[in-house]
């Protein structure tokens, strides 16, 4: 069994999973560029991914959750803030709403509600899941971890700067 934070899992499936580069999708948009393994390799990246991804999708969809109730939140500040800053005779639409929009985020309660929602998405990445993989899916995880997780590496990054103790926990479980 390894045990590492939510988001440490989701870095590592990146890692797994893409270069670090862009490609055009098939409907001309920028796409990832998938990491191709070998076939062994590849086989246990999808052991991996079976177990990863219920885990990773339940944490979008409290994300999601948790999103819909900020923009809910928003939107009773915004008529608060256009209640109390109407709208003058001669001014465009466009010009309110970006004077309102200029307003919003000085409101305490604005600022309350994104201390509140980043506090939420980071005790939501620093949940602790546990996941039973073989020692030969660990071995492939740590082989290509150690190969590309490096974001100096010129084969392409796994992960930003911004990261480390992300980097720092999968580096202790997978040794």
């Amino acid at each position: 069994m390894k045990k590492l934070s939510k988001g440490a899992w989701a870095l590592l499936k990146f890692v797994i999973s893409f270069t670090g580069e862009k490609e055009l999708g098939p409907q001309g948009q920028e796409v990832n560029s998938a990491r191709k393994l070998s076939n062994e390799n590849s086989c246990q990246r999808g052991h991996f991914m079976k177990k990863i991804n219920p885990i990773l999708e339940e944490m979008q969809s409290k994300l999601e959750e948790e999103q819909e109730a900020v923009n809910k939140e928003l939107e009773a500040l915004r008529k608060l803030v256009e209640k109390k800053n109407p709208k003058k005779k001669d001014e465009k639409k466009e010009v309110y709403d970006m004077r309102i929009n200029r307003i919003i985020p000085s409101e305490d309660k604005f600022k309350e509600m994104n201390e509140k929602f980043n506090k939420k998405l980071e005790d939501l990445n620093n949940e602790q899941v546990e996941l039973d993989l073989t020692d030969k899916t660990v071995s492939v995880l740590k082989r290509y971890f150690d190969e590309y997780g490096d974001i100096d590496n010129e084969k392409g990054p796994g992960y930003s700067s911004g990261d480390d103790e992300r980097v720092a926990e999968i580096m202790e479980v997978l040794k």
